[in-house]
């Protein structure tokens, strides 16, 4: 059975394992929706984990999924910029 916790517990949970020593994205779902930040990843990573797992009673499983597609998109467009070298 999938794990439900509060959408700041979801947020700490993606800012220890992005960067722990990332001090200067204050991770938060508003914040991360200005693209103010200057760091695209971690926008990204907020607002997919978040949108994605809204809703859901088991939200740490719905944004492992998401997120889980989506690193497998940029392996595959890391490939093809490799095959274009």
């Amino acid at each position: 059975m999938g794990k439900k916790v509060t959408e700041k517990q979801l947020i700490e949970i993606l800012r220890r394992g992005y960067d722990k020593d990332h001090p200067n994205f204050p991770w938060s779902y508003e914040y991360a929706r200005k693209h103010e930040s200057g760091d695209g990843l971690a926008e990204f990573i907020v607002i997919e984990a978040i949108e994605a797992s809204e809703g859901c009673t088991e939200n740490v499983e719905a944004a492992h999924a998401a997120l889980k597609r989506a690193a497998e998109q940029l392996e595959s467009v890391v490939a093809e910029l490799e095959r274009n070298l």
